[in-house]
């Protein structure tokens, strides 16, 4: 369910996200990905709900289209 949560994010987020990037600034949205992604590993260090920890990789995903 993990893994498949990751993925779920990215495909969902690969349909309007580098649009988005393209009309307003590849570099703003990159280092705003970064910084949701640093809070992002930081909380999956905390958490030690699963629920949460499903949640967190999906937005994992989200952000991973943001990265690449």
């Amino acid at each position: 369910m993990i893994g498949a949560t990751f993925f779920l994010g990215w495909c969902v987020t690969l349909l309007w996200l580098p649009g988005m990037a393209d009309k307003k600034g590849r570099r703003k949205i990159f280092w705003l990905g970064m910084l949701i992604d640093l809070l992002l590993y930081t909380g999956l260090m905390i958490t030690t709900s699963y629920g949460v920890m499903i949640f967190l990789y999906l937005c994992f995903g989200m952000i991973c289209a943001i990265r690449v």
